[in-house]
């Protein structure tokens, strides 16, 4: 799949129709009559010898595309297209001060040897995270998650089903199937701090699953480990120009987001 960032290709065909090629690379701009709106892979012969004019190189970047590439209109695009396919991702920006407090915050969620119930682990937390915001009713804490801390205070919202619970939703109680499903959801959450953690080092690694069916009482856990020999440099912070006092991170919501 041809994914990448919006390279347009204008200067290297004139002025024209205002279309953009979607491409890795640097961004040029680009715009001709003679490209279809959706057309991948393959330029017509007058395009060739239009770009062998007048940019030649540009023209040998193109045609060395593995997965070649696709034009689009500025304007709306549907989250789904007409096959009912996803055709957006979602990224949140981050900055480096954000990135670190989400880290320490899954941190605090780890699973710990003799810790207290899972319930009174979440209202340490949640009190954390709330600060002055439950001082006058300290009982609100009960109708909140961390989902609702996070978006009352930096507009950032998660996905998974323990951020997203509120305090009154967590039992006391140790049924099997209830704790399996937690704990569970709580190795995931090691997961993305793990991704999140690589990020902001700039290394990329992939991660297998670790079963676990001996340390939790004969319930089968899957925790999540680094495959040490998959491990690549790759940078993603980034510095707004005219700004150079704080680093930035796009984040992928689907892939790497808890």
């Amino acid at each position: 799949m041809a994914v990448t960032v919006g390279l347009s290709i204008g200067a290297a065909l004139g002025s024209g129709a205002g279309r953009m090629g979607r491409m890795g690379g640097t961004p040029r701009n680009w715009s001709s009559s003679s490209l279809q709106r959706g057309q991948h892979t393959k330029l017509s012969k007058a395009t060739i010898e239009l770009l062998r004019n007048r940019d030649p190189e540009l023209l040998n970047y193109i045609k060395n595309l593995e997965n070649g590439y696709q034009l689009f209109d500025y304007g709306y695009v549907w989250t789904k297209g007409p096959a009912g396919k996803a055709q957006l991702r979602k990224k949140l920006l981050l900055n480096d001060g954000e990135l670190v407090d989400i880290i320490n915050m899954l941190a605090r969620l780890e699973h710990k040897k003799g810790e207290p119930p899972f319930k009174e682990v979440m209202t340490r937390i949640i009190k954390a995270q709330a600060g002055e915001l439950i001082k006058n009713d300290p009982r609100s804490i009960e109708e909140l998650s961390l989902d609702d801390l996070y978006k009352m205070t930096n507009g950032l919202t998660f996905r998974d089903s323990l951020l997203t619970r509120r305090l009154k939703d967590f039992k006391e109680g140790k049924e099997r199937k209830q704790l399996q499903h937690d704990l569970n959801e709580r190795y995931r959450l090691v997961k993305h701090k793990m991704i999140l953690e690589d990020v902001r080092a700039g290394r990329v690694y992939k991660y297998e699953p670790i079963i676990d069916d001996k340390n939790f009482g004969g319930i089968e856990v899957t925790k999540w480990g680094r495959q040490k020999d998959t491990g690549k440099d790759k940078k993603r912070d980034f510095r707004i120009p005219g700004d150079d006092s704080l680093k930035w991170y796009w984040i992928d919501f689907e892939g790497e987001w808890p």
